[in-house]
């Protein structure tokens, strides 16, 4: 969220997640407000065929 806190990990992800807080409360229970939302892919294998591979990071907005 804007103050740095998570809101969301998975394992495995599988295009799943639904805009909800999985780590506390927010304002208004689980849904998290719209806005902009920081992401950080980490795959579980750091290296394929002796290539480093790096984290996807990005940004997603959430709107209701």
């Amino acid at each position: 969220n804007r103050w740095g806190d998570k809101v969301y990990e998975s394992t495995n992800y599988q295009n799943n997640w639904n805009g909800k807080n999985i780590f506390g409360v927010t304002f208004g229970g689980e849904d998290l407000p719209v806005g902009t939302y920081f992401y950080i892919f980490e795959p579980q294998r750091s290296r394929v065929d002796g290539e480093t591979i790096k984290p996807t990071k990005g940004y997603v907005y959430l709107n209701r």
